[in-house]
C-alpha cells in the first residue's frame, strides 16, 4: 500500500475519547474483558484496528446504486485510494462531533433546569453524529459476524440444503464489505438519525464522587419493556432507553417516546444524577454491551469488580443470540 495512508483507524474518535484522558496526558485507563485486566493505552492505540474502513466500493455498491451515484469503476477504485470512509469521518464528521462535545460541556457548566440545552436543529444535526457512531464501531462487524453463525444453527435445525446454510457464512472480507455498505447507506443513515431524532432527550449531570464510563461501543440501550420472544433493546423497540456519555460527568439520555409519555415535558432539559447508585447502574451497563474495552478517566474499575465478583463468566456470554422454534442459538464461532 502506499506509504501516505492512513493505516491505524479508530471506529470511536480520538476527539471523543480525549474526554476521558489522564489529566495533561494523551493516555488513557483501559479494562479488557478479554484478559479481565486493567492497563494504560494512548489513545491513539484504542478502539482502532489497522485499515478498519478501507473497502472495495465496487464491491460495495450495487450496479443500480453505480448508476444512481453516476460513479464508473474508475472512480470506485479510487474512492477506495482515497480512503473515501476514513477521511470522511476524519474530515467531516469528526470535526464537527469535537464541536458538539465542546457544546455540551458549555451547557452543562450553565445549566438551567428551566431552559433547553439544545434547539431542535441542532438535535437533529446530533442525531447525525449518533446514528454514524452507532454504525462505525467493531460491534456492527461482530453482530453482522454473530447473527450469520445463529442463522446457520437455525438453518441446520430446519434441515436447509447445504447451499442454503453456506450462503449465510460470512468472512472477514465479506463483513467488512456488508459493514461499508450500511456507512455508505445515506437512506439507512437518514433512518437512523430520525430515530435518534424522535427520543425524549435529557442532559444529565453527574453530581456524584463517581464518574462515567465509556466503551468501545458508546451508544448503550436498556430496555424497560419485556417480550417473551424479542429483545427489546434495539433502537427503534418500545420503551428503549439509550445513554451516550460526553464526558465522565455528562451524559445524554434518551428515551423512547410513546412508552415513556409521562416524561416528555423534561424533552431537551437538564436532570442532576446526585445518586452513585444510578452511575453505577450505567457503567454496568457500558461495560456489559461493550465489545471489549471499557475507559475510565480515574482508573475505578470497581464496578467491572463487583460483576465479576457476582458472576465470574459475565463477559464471557455472547450478547448476540437468535430464538427459534423454542431455542435460544448463541455464536459458536467460527
Amino acid at each position: 500500500m502506499p506509504s501516505n495512508r492512513k493505516k491505524k483507524q479508530h471506529y470511536v474518535p480520538q476527539c471523543y475519547l480525549e474526554q476521558w484522558a489522564i489529566e495533561n496526558t494523551h493516555q488513557i485507563n483501559v479494562y479488557d474483558k478479554a484478559k479481565k485486566e486493567n492497563r494504560q493505552n494512548n489513545i491513539t492505540d484504542v478502539a482502532s484496528e489497522n485499515y478498519f474502513y478501507d473497502i472495495d466500493f465496487n464491491k460495495a455498491f450495487s450496479e443500480d446504486e453505480k448508476k444512481t451515484t453516476n460513479y464508473s469503476s474508475e472512480e470506485l477504485n479510487e474512492l477506495n485510494h482515497e480512503q473515501f470512509i476514513e477521511n470522511f469521518f476524519a474530515d467531516t464528521i469528526e470535526n464537527e462531533l469535537s464541536m458538539f462535545l465542546n457544546f455540551f460541556k458549555r451547557k452543562a457548566e450553565i445549566f438551567n433546569k428551566k431552559k433547553h440545552f439544545i434547539s431542535n436543529f441542532l438535535r437533529k444535526r446530533f442525531s447525525k453524529q449518533l446514528a454514524y457512531q452507532h454504525i462505525r464501531t467493531k460491534s456492527t462487524r461482530t453482530t453482522i459476524d454473530g447473527m450469520s453463525d445463529c442463522l446457520q444453527q437455525v438453518l441446520v435445525a430446519m434441515n436447509a440444503s447445504e447451499n442454503n446454510i453456506k450462503a449465510f457464512q460470512t468472512t472477514k472480507d465479506s463483513t467488512k464489505l456488508i459493514h461499508g455498505q450500511m456507512i455508505t447507506n445515506k437512506a439507512e443513515i437518514k433512518k437512523l438519525s430520525q430515530t435518534f431524532n424522535n427520543y425524549i432527550w435529557i442532559l444529565a449531570i453527574n453530581k456524584t464522587n463517581k464518574e462515567f464510563y465509556t466503551t468501545d461501543k458508546p451508544i448503550t440501550t436498556r430496555p424497560h419493556v419485556t417480550h417473551q420472544f424479542m429483545s427489546m433493546s434495539g433502537l427503534a423497540s418500545k420503551g428503549v432507553e439509550v445513554f451516550y456519555p460526553i464526558s465522565p460527568k455528562i451524559m445524554l439520555i434518551m428515551f423512547e417516546r410513546e412508552y415513556h409519555k409521562d416524561i416528555r415535558n423534561l424533552d431537551r432539559h437538564y436532570f442532576v444524577i446526585d445518586n452513585v447508585k444510578d452511575v453505577d447502574s450505567y457503567n454496568a451497563l457500558s461495560a456489559i454491551f461493550s465489545t471489549r474495552f471499557v475507559f475510565s478517566k480515574s482508573g475505578d474499575f470497581d464496578i467491572i469488580n463487583e460483576l465479576l465478583k457476582a458472576d465470574n463468566t459475565i463477559f464471557d456470554r455472547p450478547n448476540i443470540s437468535l430464538s427459534w422454534n423454542g431455542q435460544t442459538y448463541y455464536p459458536q464461532g467460527k
